[in-house]
């Protein structure tokens, strides 16, 4: 018989697999064929067959030391340590606005920041 699964299949020899083993075949059967036979990828894959992982981005946050953009306040010198950062215990720190105060995280401000 023709195999009308076979936009799914990935298999190889004698092993049956389907949509690279990371995805459901899905198709439209009568009793002699299937139709619009595809696979629907698992989370994390992508691609006709699902053997191509999604690609993962990285988002990088900006801050701002003195007007100048950086990656991270730990690469700001003590002179350049404002804007979004502060100076603490001998390295520049994110800083979050806690009122009277200024602490590296909203737990760190306690009762006064909430």
């Amino acid at each position: 018989g023709q195999c009308s699964l076979c936009a799914c299949s990935t298999g190889t020899g004698t092993a049956k697999e389907h949509c690279s083993g990371h995805g459901t075949c899905f198709a439209a059967c009568s009793a002699k064929v299937c139709q619009d036979v595809h696979c629907v990828c698992d989370p994390g894959w992508m691609g006709s067959k699902c053997s191509d992982p999604v690609p993962t981005t990285t988002t990088t946050t900006m801050v701002t030391c003195n007007d100048k953009q950086v990656s991270s306040c730990s690469s700001c010198d003590e002179d350049d340590c404002m804007d979004d950062c502060f100076w603490r215990d001998g390295a520049c720190q994110y800083r979050v606005d806690c009122g009277a105060h200024f602490a590296t995280s909203c737990s760190e401000c306690g009762d006064e920041f909430q």
